[in-house]
C-alpha cells in the first residue's frame, strides 16, 4: 500500500500533564512576585504621604504662627478658620499667611483642628487617622516630639510658642533659658514652633 500514512498515537509512557505543571508553577511564582511588588508599593506610596503630612503640618503650623505673631500690638489673637490664613481678615491689605489651604495627605479630608480653650482661635491641626505610621523615629528638630507615636493623629501640628504666649490649651512648657527680669523674651522663631 504505497501512499498510505503511518498515524503515531501519543506514547502513554511519556511525562504527561508536565507542560501543565510547569504552567502552574510559573502562574504561583508571578502571583507571588506580583503580591511582594503590590506590599513594596504600598510602603513607599504610605513613606510619600507621611513626608507630605510632615511638610503641609509644618506649613500650617508657621503660618498660624506667623498670623499670631503679627497680630496687631495689644490684640493677640490667632486665626478662627483656617481660610484666615489665607486672606487675614483684620488686615487692611489682606495679608497671606499660607498660599492654600492644604488637606491632610493620610486621610485625604480636612484636619482636625487643635484650639483655645474657649474654641474660638486655631493653634494647630493633625490627622485624623489612626493608622499606625512607618516612621518612628530620626525626625527633623522640629518635630522631635512625634518620636515613638503610634498613631498620625498624635502627630500634633501645634506652635508650642503661642502657649508662651497665654494662648496655650493643654501643656505646661519649661522654657530651657527664662528671660531675666526686666529683660525682653527674645524673639520665637517660625521654623521653631
Amino acid at each position: 500500500m504505497v501512499g498510505l500514512i503511518k498515524r503515531e498515537w501519543p506514547s502513554t509512557k511519556g511525562p504527561r500533564g508536565f507542560t501543565y505543571l510547569t504552567v502552574m508553577f510559573a502562574v504561583v511564582l508571578l502571583g507571588l512576585a506580583a503580591s511582594v511588588a503590590a506590599h513594596q508599593w504600598k510602603t513607599v506610596v504610605k513613606r510619600e504621604k507621611e513626608a507630605e503630612l510632615l511638610f503641609r503640618g509644618g506649613e500650617l503650623r508657621r503660618a498660624i504662627f506667623t498670623y499670631c505673631a503679627t497680630s496687631r500690638p495689644g490684640m493677640m489673637h490667632c486665626p478662627s478658620s483656617l481660610d484666615d490664613l489665607l486672606k487675614d481678615p483684620g488686615s487692611p491689605s489682606g495679608k497671606r499667611y499660607i498660599r492654600r489651604v492644604y488637606k491632610d495627605p493620610i486621610t485625604e479630608d480636612d484636619w482636625e483642628l487643635i484650639k483655645t480653650k474657649d474654641g474660638n482661635y486655631i493653634l494647630g491641626v493633625r490627622s485624623k487617622s489612626e493608622e499606625t505610621p512607618l516612621k518612628t523615629g530620626d525626625f527633623p528638630p522640629e518635630f522631635k516630639d512625634f518620636e515613638g507615636k503610634e498613631k498620625y493623629s498624635e502627630w500634633i501640628f501645634e506652635c508650642q510658642q503661642l502657649q508662651l504666649m497665654g494662648l496655650g490649651v493643654t501643656q505646661v512648657l519649661v522654657l530651657p533659658h527664662p528671660p531675666v527680669a526686666g529683660q525682653a523674651a527674645p524673639a520665637a522663631d517660625p521654623r521653631n514652633c
